[in-house]
């Protein structure tokens, strides 16, 4: 039988990945609510949608995380309707 320590997840020593996670979990909760037509909304980076800086973000920290590439553009299923790559 596991002693309290299994409910109870060991803090991590590193305060900024506690708070990477807090970002994390608020930006899951803010893009629940985001319309279709926030996420076509243009921002202050020209050329760039709320969701391309969205997966923008998402990439790179996937990427650091050492998880695999997507595959290039054109060997994915929506290569048609995706015109550029951010």
């Amino acid at each position: 039988m596991p002693g309290p320590a299994a409910n109870n997840p060991v803090p991590n020593k590193e305060p900024v990945i506690d708070r990477m996670t807090q970002v994390w979990v608020s930006l899951v909760g803010g893009c629940d609510r985001v319309s279709e037509t926030q996420w076509a909304t243009d921002t202050d980076c020209p050329g760039w949608t709320v969701k391309d800086n969205l997966s923008h973000l998402v990439g790179v920290e996937r990427m650091l995380l050492g998880d695999p590439a997507p595959p290039p553009l054109d060997q994915s299923p929506t290569t048609s309707s995706t015109p550029s790559v951010r």
